[in-house]
């Protein structure tokens, strides 16, 4: 298939790119690479690169139409929640209006068939349930917000088109390559520096995390599957759950190195809820897809990557 992919250099992306590419599909990539220009010679080995920002409606429209792509994954967003708590008009212009153009491209291309837009666990109330699709989006930050705003942008682009197309709730991804600071990177890059004191914010909510290659395969997985409704939302994560104290016991034990924290109140953020849970039912029956990786087991790789054990 011809597939295009915004955010294509980003974390999931370029991965997601190279695994399209090794089972012979023909990768397109939309991405302004503004922070991820270091990747660009090894994505073009696989992929046509269109360097274009997705908020430039002219240039996007045309990058989507021109591709000829049979299924385009819209991965590029602003995703980090700090960035968007401190730049919440650029999060907004980024993820709803850049969003909308990226739609409205492929409204206007003849040739798309499937459309998976990324959401994310974000839009879930605040509950310690193990969130299913049907529960209603009730976001508690503008990162969230703007998420649930993507998926009524997708359920109208199906509605208005008759173009299957899926919403993903991503829940908590780690693994390798990680481009924003989350916990996970920022622990990785204080071990590097030889620290076993660590600085680092809450460590008591717990987080349902899902390993990234896994979260490739499902990205691969929903583009290709037979899916009953002509708008479909799924959450691509699992139902292990841990706290951020609970993965450092677990490097810990894998390091043989006993690992403290230190609270730092910078790095505390004041909307984290103490638990964000995932039910994986409907994506597994829907389209077969589940993780290969325990939380154990993807830390276990990701320290191996960073040639940390």
């Amino acid at each position: 298939m011809r597939i295009l992919v915004t955010g294509g250099a980003g974390y999931v992306g370029f991965p997601l790119c190279q695994k399209l590419h090794r089972r012979g599909d023909h990768v397109i990539v939309v991405d302004s690479l503004a922070t991820t220009a270091g990747r660009e010679p090894a994505l073009a080995a696989f992929a046509d690169i269109k360097r274009v920002d997705i908020t430039d409606r002219a240039a996007c429209l045309s990058a989507i139409v021109e591709a000829e792509a049979e299924v385009v994954v819209h991965l590029a967003a602003l995703h980090f929640i700090p960035d968007c708590n401190r730049r919440p008009a650029d999060a907004v212009r980024i993820n709803v209006l850049g969003t909308q153009n990226v739609l409205d491209g492929c409204a206007a291309a003849p040739s798309v068939r499937r459309v998976v837009v990324t959401s994310s666990a974000a839009v879930y109330p605040v509950s310690d349930c193990f969130m299913r699709e049907t529960a209603k989006a009730e976001p508690s930050d503008i990162y969230g917000i703007t998420k649930a705003v993507n998926e009524g942008q997708a359920a109208e682009l199906a509605r208005a088109t008759g173009i299957s197309t899926v919403a993903v709730r991503l829940f908590n991804v780690f693994g390798p390559g990680e481009t924003n600071p989350h916990v996970v990177p920022a622990i990785i890059d204080q071990l590097r520096a030889g620290k076993h004191r660590l600085d680092l914010g809450n460590v008591s909510p717990k987080r349902c995390y899902v390993y990234v290659d896994d979260v490739v395969d499902g990205f691969e997985a929903i583009a290709g599957a037979v899916l009953p409704d002509r708008f479909t939302t799924l959450n691509l994560g699992t139902s292990e759950e841990a706290s951020v104290g609970e993965l450092i016991d677990m490097m810990s034990a894998m390091l043989a190195t006993r690992l403290e924290v230190a609270n730092d109140p910078e790095r505390r953020r004041p909307s984290d809820r103490q638990y964000l849970r995932c039910d994986p039912t409907l994506i597994k029956s829907l389209t077969g897809w589940q993780a290969n990786h325990s939380i154990q087991a993807g830390l276990r790789q990701l320290l191996a990557s960073e040639q940390l054990l």
